[in-house]
């Protein structure tokens, strides 16, 4: 049996042990468009500033490919994918397989505007190629988008001494993540830090004299910087897996088992619509951890084993300043109903959905986080609950089961 991976994150490689795990003969073939073996993508801020080098981020080193019976292929990438004759075409030529998986990941949004000065943040590459431009004089960095991206690379640059500014096309930073009160507990501890937030604009165009000089937005100010780190999200890297037929829309569709709609072909992590716990509804819901789940579940099947994938639940971490906190699935929204437990310097908000809890979000106490995650993964109705308040005790998360 032969199983091909595309991707050598987090989500191939938690498949590719999972299948090793079930199959110990089978041969496994991971294709890489990265030079780099699998690494930490979370901490490539680190890189950027320099306070980690690339090797620093290696998780699995070329030798445990070898004693795991993992071939690594690299940098290649893939050109199409052939359903029927159960082939992929790479830059390295045709690889077949019997069960292949879709572990493809995401690809930042381009701006209408490229060239010198104009960075994003994905890769290894990209924290190499920004910590250049740092060491060779730029000083002043322009962060485009207040997502989870731009704030995480401003929390390290500001801890790194480097002036920072902001261009947020909305009214609110970390918008999509945390609820409004959360969201400007951060913006101020920027601020304190000399952080400026440009809100409601959007970049138009890029100031260019002797190299990159600013931007220019479209309320027609002008903005100085010496580089620009665009943040504006990802698109599932997919293209051609709907090319062959495979059903996607900005994502691949599976089952609760990581199946695609082709037989024998699945797909986890960035690339995949995966189930949402609770429901049929399918989201592609770019989280580290419930990517791994997902490689495990999908290997697992394609070891031909019956696993089922328990749903997503979105949730995000942030620690800046150190300042911690975390959302879990719904923040805020019509129809909702809310409760916050709150002093000076703690914030835990509790969203529920009639008598079920349905999200939270945590600053500066994030104990019980992962009880709390379960619970809106079960659909538990727990409003009332005396664990909700009781969260300054010791908590085993081990022993959910007790509480609940």
């Amino acid at each position: 049996m032969t199983y091909v991976i595309i991707g050598n994150g987090t989500a191939g490689i938690a498949a590719a042990l999972s299948l090793r795990k079930h199959d110990k003969e089978g041969r496994i073939i991971i294709l890489s468009d990265e030079e780099m073996p699998y690494y930490s993508r979370p901490l490539i801020v680190d890189v950027m500033t320099g306070k980690r080098s690339r090797n620093d981020l290696i998780l699995l080193s070329p030798e445990e490919y070898l004693l795991q019976g993992l071939e690594l292929r690299k940098p290649v990438t893939v050109k199409q994918l052939s359903i029927s004759a159960k082939e992929v075409e790479t830059s390295a030529g045709p690889i077949s397989y019997d069960k292949l998986l879709i572990a493809s990941g995401a690809t930042p949004k381009g701006l209408p505007f490229g060239g010198g000065g104009v960075f994003y943040l994905r890769s290894v590459d990209d924290a190499e190629a920004i910590h250049q431009a740092l060491r060779t004089g730029a000083k002043k960095v322009l962060i485009y988008g207040a997502g989870p991206v731009g704030i995480k690379a401003a929390c390290a640059l500001v801890e790194a001494r480097v002036p920072v500014s902001f261009v947020v096309t909305s009214q609110r930073i970390l918008s999509r993540v945390f609820d409004q009160k959360a969201a400007l507990h951060f913006q101020r501890l920027f601020e304190a830090r000399g952080v400026r937030f440009h809100m409601g604009r959007q970049v138009n165009s890029v100031i260019r004299k002797r190299g990159f000089r600013g931007i220019i937005t479209d309320k027609g100010e002008e903005i100085a910087g010496d580089l620009l780190i665009a943040g504006k999200g990802v698109l599932p890297h997919v293209t051609f897996a709907a090319h062959a037929g495979i059903q996607a829309n900005e994502g691949i569709f599976v089952n609760d088992r990581m199946e695609t709609s082709a037989e024998g072909v699945y797909a986890a992590g960035d690339a995949a619509r995966a189930p949402m716990a609770g429901g049929t509804e399918k989201e592609v819901t770019a989280i580290w951890p419930l990517a791994q789940a997902q490689g495990k579940v999908a290997g697992a099947n394609m070891a031909g084993q019956a696993r089922e994938y328990a749903g997503s639940v979105g949730s995000n971490s942030l620690e800046c300043f150190g300042t911690r906190a975390i959302s879990l699935g719904v923040v805020e929204g019509e129809g909702f109903e809310e409760t916050v437990v709150e002093d000076e310097d703690l914030y835990r908000k509790y969203v529920f959905d009639g008598e079920r809890l349905v999200g939270a979000v945590l600053v500066n106490n994030i104990q019980g986080a992962g009880i709390l995650l379960d619970a809106v993964r079960k659909g538990l109705a727990l409003k009332g609950h005396p664990f909700l308040y009781n969260f300054g005790r010791s908590v085993d998360e081990t022993k959910a089961e007790v509480l609940f």
